[in-house]
């Protein structure tokens, strides 16, 4: 299991810009805040707390069991 200091890491070496987290209890979804962006290198990306993995957020939003909300905020 990946801490969420790990994965802003991780987060951040796929774009630097990241400033915002929303924790579920599977996962950790990086975004840039004000962004409307769905698409390209400033779309949010999911990180699993158990492997690492890494998602776009199409992918998380179809095939992933987020689990409940934990918390969310800037980074």
């Amino acid at each position: 299991m990946i801490t969420k200091n790990e994965a802003i890491k991780l987060a951040k070496e796929h774009n630097s810009a990241y400033d915002y987290c929303t924790e579920y209890e599977n996962a950790y979804l990086f975004s840039i805040k004000d962004s409307l962006s769905i698409g390209g290198f400033d779309s949010p990306i999911a990180i699993m707390k158990e492997t690492g993995e890494c998602f776009n957020m199409t992918h998380f939003v179809d095939c992933v069991d987020e689990g409940a909300l934990v918390e969310e905020g800037y980074i």
